[in-house]
């Protein structure tokens, strides 16, 4: 098999929207055995947001990530989408004992390269990029100056406090920090919400990685008396050894129960604790974010190997 390589360029210093669009048509090309794609919802700006799947598409198990939830940190977007063409581009290298294309056989992976398109343009390009002309005059009355570090949607609400798990509404409309006024409120989460169903009941979703930006840290917190305490911390403990990021300080009291948990609407508590599938956090870079593209080979290589050793793992573990 003649391999194909460097579709996703690693040196674009703003990775849209329309890149990740174009890259995702070239990547389908290139492998059309082992990427396929679906749109799972569109964004309140009328943006896709898809579901890429790596493997079998039919496997009995699956792995998923998730990216870009917070507009600002679309760098983890190119890492993922680097990661699918790497794995894609290296069916038969060798992860522990077993291929990555046997892994992928078994167990797919779900990309969720970016969840939250509208605030990706938004941080990038300002909202000028809001193509509808209500959200644009809001979003024009509630922030004033710079986009650059813009998490929340084209609505202004932080997408990683909009979900079911713990929600209450806090914060106000803006660039980051508003739950929404009820739980699961945006197209985006309920495009999540609906697909994380999809994937636990019909193809076995076993795990996640949740992939944001910065820090240099991985969150695998759980508290002991949960369903996925065990797999939770088997993920932690890979994913420190594989990228040697820290180990992040629990943000809850192990022995104040689940309501002592600060984290209001937060996808990876809603998964692990609502849904009970075992998730780890993964902060990458060193900077604020958007950090700078010079620090992405660095970046590129602690995570290079994450998600297939995962899914390795998670396979093992069924």
């Amino acid at each position: 098999m003649q391999e194909n390589r460097n579709i996703v360029s690693a040196y674009q210093k703003k990775y849209s929207y329309e890149k990740l669009n174009r890259d995702l048509v070239l990547l389908c090309g290139a492998y059309p055995e082992q990427i396929h794609y679906e749109i799972i919802g569109r964004s309140e700006d009328d943006r896709k947001i898809y579901d890429v799947i790596l493997g079998n598409p039919e496997a009995q198990s699956c792995v998923l990530v998730v990216a870009a939830i917070h507009g600002r940190e679309y760098m983890t977007s190119l890492l993922c989408m680097k990661q699918i063409e790497y794995y894609a581009s290296h069916p038969r290298k060798m992860e522990g004992c077993r291929r990555i294309t046997d892994i992928l056989e078994e167990i797919a992976i779900h990309y969720i390269p970016m969840a939250n398109p509208d605030g990706v343009a938004i941080s990038q390009f300002g909202t000028g990029q809001v193509c509808n002309q209500g959200l644009r005059r809001n979003l024009e009355n509630i922030h004033e100056g710079k986009t650059t570090r813009w998490k929340a949607n084209a609505r202004g609400v932080d997408l990683n406090r909009n979900f079911p798990y713990h929600f209450y509404v806090s914060g106000n409309a803006g660039e980051e920090g508003y739950s929404g006024a009820e739980a699961v409120s945006e197209r985006e989460s309920k495009a999540l919400f609906q697909r994380i169903a999809f994937l636990e009941e019909m193809r076995g979703l076993q795990g996640a990685v949740h992939y944001h930006a910065m820090g240099n840290e991985i969150f695998g917190e759980c508290r002991k008396d949960a369903e996925a305490y065990e797999k939770t911390r088997l993920m932690s403990v890979l994913a420190q050894k594989i990228t040697g990021y820290s180990a992040a300080e629990p943000d809850f009291e192990e022995d104040c129960g689940e309501d002592a948990h600060s984290n209001n609407g937060n996808l990876r508590e809603q998964m692990l604790y609502g849904n009970k599938i075992p998730g780890i956090t993964v902060e990458i870079g060193k900077y604020p974010c958007p950090g700078p593209i010079l620090e992405f080979p660095r970046i590129w290589r602690k995570n290079r190997e994450l998600v297939i050793q995962e899914a390795g793992l998670l396979l093992e573990c069924r």
